[in-house]
């Protein structure tokens, strides 16, 4: 029963910083992706391609700075 306990442990001690991290940096991309309203709506990468690639906001803002 010990072992089952300190892999448990274990384990959360390395799933939830993860979990965490992605949902942050989901989170980020997102808000960064809403950059993309700021554009007239003739350059829209979504109606350019018409596909919405996640990531380009996050691009243009990089891009920008």
């Amino acid at each position: 029963m010990k072992a089952f306990k300190k892999y448990f442990i274990t384990g959360l001690l390395i799933w939830i910083p993860l979990v965490i991290t992605v949902w942050v940096v989901s989170a980020i991309v997102g808000a960064m992706d809403q950059s993309l309203y700021l554009l007239p709506e003739v350059i829209h990468p979504d109606k350019l391609l018409g596909v919405h690639i996640p990531g380009v906001g996050t691009v243009l803002t990089l891009l920008v700075i």
